[in-house]
């Protein structure tokens, strides 16, 4: 190699000017640009660690000063590849590549200036005459552009105060057209993990922790995402620094993920100051975490001062503010360390771009900063916005982040809705009816042209389905009708007027920052609380109008009345959003995206839907019911069965079911609601009765009837786990009244012939939750009379509807003598079920459901009451249960659907009647949920306490000292106090919710009641039967 004049080890020909840029390979993808710089300053690289490093995809690129190859102690290039290469890495000269580069966007920048040649621009011409004319009278809208990531940062002192503020917020957030915006001092009292719709933007907020419920809140971080970016980012609420909060949105086309942070950093102080320097270190720690993973960018208000720069190419700007307080020196020490930089101070201006003002105090100061990664090639433009929403002295700021999305705008969605109040009308109900009773004969002809012509019963029963239906919403249609409802959050008083006035207050503002005078200063407090005041005089009248609404409905329209009740609790409900929280997906992450919640739940249900293999089943007896069910489906066909199971369906049996049905439910995917069956008259009897005897007669089982949509309701528990959520099957409802004639024949022929145990109380005539527990209090507090302990065993079943071993039920069917063409049909309604996951309004992908009963569906109580019924017959054969008073009867055990509780007079006895349960539920494929399973000692002798152990297989189930069975606490005493106490506070709680319509003038008396007798008394009174006051 030719030896020529180098520069700090660097030959001068390589050298552009006074930079030289390198390209190293082959580093790990995992490798922070902080590790590098260490790794080359602990290796003798010190050229490499001084120089200015950026990751590009798969490399990193080193720029270097001729200062910072100074440090390279006379190594040349070839010999510092070589060095490199013990590493495995690979290091070439980039200064060539970046010239051809800027040689052609000179080259570009030349033409564009000089013009297009006349050639080129004839063609232009033509090409666009050629598109206008194709599209001529066609405006195409394009649902999807390409633009920057608009990133915003405001404190905004008390989001959460008030309804108002926040409809502010939003709107000048929408105006601004900002993607995410990070809020501070949100003034919380809890987590926003339920997130919230607000406009076009959805709101994930995390609370201070430690925060008294009585007072206002404090501190308190979250974010603002546009809708169409919601959908894919993840929101990370575990962090070092409790005060943040974190965003990831996903990289496009290999680009690294983003990850977002929102701060919070309390002002400091001499008593604060070492928690405030582990704060910036806390904050560090997340930030190196999430570098590893991806690029980062943070916003907040970091109530730092920094000062401003000497020379350009520092963490901070040269045109800030000259102080610098205690958390800006550490905030400069964290930038340093961090590799990041702020965007704040970077635009020569006439004076700083302050964040926060209060000019009448003459206070000005920089506190909120976006900080990017300093090796970025980049630097946005940060803009301030002096924006007033009465309250915070912080204004906002944001920048467009070189960061390009695709983004899909959302339609709002529109509903249509039957307008079934119009068969109130006498005429209007008559006219409907007519109308079916003429199509009775046109679906009888298809009934006959369908059996004539169709071989394939499916496609038959496809025919029949639709034409039945088509019937019904022609005839809907016509007389009936259709609205649009348009889905969304509205709020009346947000109108014009008000906009007007806030728009007149905003004036007043910018004419208090340009004067800064205490008269200036008062024109806008004055005008602020007129705002406020036609704010409360429009929420009046909006109150006014719902009591005027539930007084009007006291009259007769019962709907009305409740309509107007409900109004005023969701406007005295001081509540979080009850929707469904921020999910924990399958590999532990966080998902909060509408999308992906729904995948969240389906993959849930889905697995729930997919029979489950236990070491402890008993495979040898699935085996033999395997075996004997796909025998049954053949053998059955020549098995006559129960006469009164198989005769056809009469109109009295349709019109018995349809009575019981309620009004203003949800239609099926069909669009048939119950209105239209409860007020079909004649004709729909007799339209709904030919259906369902086809339906019978050729073993035909809809598919729509086997689709439901799963809603979730939340439990208790961790609210981002799935299993904590109960799924609701919403099914199709003419196929719901088919199920219930089904089932009603099917009760019939159980209680009749008394197959079901005396000790199940779940879903049968007069029998009830507090019959149920009224029977194990007298039995537990008789035997503490005559001074005799009860050992009591509570078994949860997990998931116990979901997991039901659909051969195991068929085996317990045909047991109990529903055989034929009863056991057949049951069979393929039950079977091959599909399920979809309804969220936000949007469905999942259907799944299929291969095991279990749906939790919506009328027939599943009582397939489920076959299936577990013999519990009790193996736990009564160990014959050690309780005897009741001085009888030779003993009890058990006792079943309300699938809540257990076992028995017995001995520690022991208890534990075999404990290991036949278990036995149980082995051999028909159950699970326990040990973890919620217990047992108590009720009236245990203090001087003698029980050490006994019992174990549900190898695990101990826990002893406590109440339980809450069917919504009674049970406790070891035998007294009732934990129960009056958990229903006084539940009382008291509901009490004080509704205070503001208990206490409404304005209010009818008669409401009044109403409320108090439906709402707050019957919490107070469950199971009084059961439970008395201490004497």
């Amino acid at each position: 190699m030719r030896m020529v004049k180098k520069l700090g080890g660097w030959k001068q020909k390589l050298w552009k000017g006074d930079k030289l840029e390198l390209l190293l390979f082959g580093i790990p993808r995992d490798m922070t640009r902080i590790e590098f710089k260490n790794c080359c300053d602990r290796e003798g690289l010190h050229c490499l660690a001084r120089g200015q490093v950026g990751r590009e995809h798969e490399h990193f690129r080193v720029k270097l000063t001729k200062g910072d190859s100074q440090e390279c102690l006379g190594v040349d290039i070839e010999k510092l590849s070589n060095y490199v290469r013990k590493f495995g890495w690979r290091v070439c000269i980039a200064n060539m590549i970046e010239t051809e580069k800027v040689r052609r966007q000179e080259a570009r920048a030349a033409e564009a200036k000089k013009g297009p040649s006349r050639a080129v621009e004839q063609a232009s011409q033509k090409k666009s005459e050629k598109k206008r004319k194709a599209n001529d009278g066609v405006r195409k809208i394009s649902n999807r552009e390409k633009r920057k990531l608009r990133v915003g940062s405001w404190n905004v002192c008390g989001f959460a105060r008030s309804e108002r503020k926040r409809l502010e917020i939003v709107d000048q957030v929408e105006q601004s057209d900002l993607d995410v915006v990070g809020i501070q001092e949100t003034w919380e009292l809890k987590d926003g993990d339920v997130v919230s719709k607000l406009g076009k933007y959805r709101w994930v907020g995390k609370a201070r922790k430690g925060l008294d419920p009585k007072k206002r809140g404090e501190g308190g971080v979250g974010f603002l995402v546009k809708e169409h970016l919601f959908d894919v980012v993840e929101v990370v609420v575990k962090t070092e620094f409790e005060e943040s909060l974190w965003l990831k949105i996903p990289g496009e086309r290999g680009e690294k993920d983003l990850f977002l942070g929102n701060v919070y950093v309390p002002p400091s102080s001499k008593k604060v100051a070492s928690k405030a320097q582990e704060n910036f270190g806390q904050i560090g720690e997340d930030v190196q975490r999430f570098s590893r993973k991806g690029e980062v960018v943070m916003v907040g208000d970091f109530n730092s001062r920094v000062g401003k720069a000497s020379s350009r190419g520092q963490a901070i700007g040269q045109h800030g503010e000259d102080k610098v307080n205690d958390n800006g020196v550490r905030m400069l020490e964290f930038l340093g360390s961090n590799e990041l930089m702020v965007l704040n101070g970077r635009r020569e201006c006439d004076k700083p771009e302050f964040t926060r003002q209060r000019a009448v105090c003459n206070e000005y100061s920089i506190l909120d900063y976006i900080l990017v990664d300093r090796g970025s090639t980049q630097i946005p433009e940060l803009h301030v916005s002096a924006i007033d929403i009465g309250s915070t002295d912080h204004f906002l700021i944001w920048a467009n982040i070189d960061r390009s999305r695709k983004i899909k705008s959302k339609k709002q969605r529109k509903v249509f809705r039957w307008k079934v109040e119009r068969l109130g009308d006498d005429g209007t109900r008559d006219e409907f009816q007519k109308g079916l009773a003429g199509s009775v004969e046109s679906f009888r002809k298809l009934l006959r042209s369908v059996e004539d012509g169709q071989v394939d019963v499916q496609a038959a029963g496809d025919r029949v389905i639709e034409g039945w239906e088509s019937i019904v919403n022609a005839t809907a249609e016509r007389v009936v009708g259709t609205k649009v409802v348009r889905c969304g959050v509205s709020v009346k008083w947000w109108d014009d007027e008000l906009k007007e006035e806030i728009g007149e207050r905003r004036e007043v503002f910018k004419q208090y920052l340009s004067e800064a005078s205490e008269e200036s200063w008062e024109k806008y407090r004055a005008k602020r609380k007129q705002v406020k005041g036609l704010v409360k005089k429009k929420k009046k009248c909006i109150w006014d109008e719902v009591v005027q609404k539930a007084n009007g409905g006291l009259e007769g329209n019962v709907k009305q009345m409740w309509e107007g009740i409900s109004g005023m609790v969701k406007k005295t409900a001081q509540g979080g959003d009850t929707g469904v929280a921020t999910l924990r997906g399958v590999n532990g992450g966080l998902v909060s995206s509408g999308k992906g919640k729904r995948e969240v739940l389906a993959g849930h249900y889905k697995r729930l839907g997919v029979p489950s293999e236990n070491e402890a089943f008993d495979q040898a007896f699935k085996k033999e019911v395997d075996a004997w069910a796909q025998k049954e489906e053949e053998t059955s066909k020549a098995d006559v069965g129960n006469v009164e199971l198989e005769k056809e369906f009469t109109e009295d049996e349709v019109e018995a079911c349809v009575n019981k049905l309620k009004c203003h439910k949800a239609a099926g995917a069909d669009g048939i609601v119950n209105e239209f069956m409860k007020f079909g008259g004649k004709g729909m009897i007799q339209l709904m009765v030919l259906l369902y005897n086809w339906v019978w007669k050729n073993e035909y089982t809809p598919s729509r009837w086997r689709e439901g949509v799963v809603v979730n309701l939340f439990k208790k528990g961790d609210k981002t786990d799935p299993g904590n959520y109960r799924g609701i099957t919403l099914l199709n409802t003419v196929g719901k009244v088919f199920c219930k004639l089904l089932n009603d024949r099917i009760v019939g022929v159980l209680e009749k012939e008394h197959s079901i145990s005396e000790g199940q109380a779940g879903f049968r005539k007069k029998r009830g939750c507090v019959d149920h527990v009224f029977t194990v209090g007298r039995i537990i507090q008789g035997r503490k009379r005559a001074g005799k302990p009860t050992y009591c065993f509570f078994l949860d079943v997990k998931k116990a509807y979901d997991t039901v071993w659909r051969n195991g039920l068929w085996k317990q069917l045909s047991k109990y003598g529903i055989k034929g063409k009863m056991w057949r049909v049951l069979k393929k309604m039950t079977e091959c079920t599909k399920s979809a996951v309804m969220l936000d309004g949007e469905l999942s992908k259907f799944f299929d459901i291969e095991q279990g009963v749906p939790q919506g569906c009328t027939l599943s109580p009582t397939l489920f009451q076959v299936f577990i019924n013999d519990l009790l017959e193996v736990v009564e054969a160990v014959r050690k249960g309780v005897k009741v008073g001085d009888t030779e009867t003993s009890v058990s055990g006792m079943l309300f659907a699938d809540d257990f509780v076992g028995m017995s007079d001995t520690p022991e006895g208890l534990q075999l009647q404990i290991d036949a349960a278990k036995k149980f539920t082995d051999k028909w494929r159950l699970s326990a949920n040990v973890q919620k399973s217990a047992v108590m000692v009720c009236n245990e002798n203090k001087e003698e306490p029980v050490e006994h152990r019992w174990k549900w297989g190898i695990e101990e189930i826990a002893v406590v000292d109440q339980y809450t069975y069917l919504g009674v606490e049970i406790a070891k005493d035998c007294s009732w106090n934990a129960h009056m106490s958990k229903v006084a506070k539940r009382g008291k709680a509901r009490a004080g919710k509704l205070h503001p319509i208990l206490a409404n003038r304005h209010l009818d008396t008669r409401i009044k009641l109403t409320v108090l007798k439906s709402v707050i008394v019957p919490p107070l009174e469950y199971a009084g039967e059961v439970w008395e006051g201490n004497k």
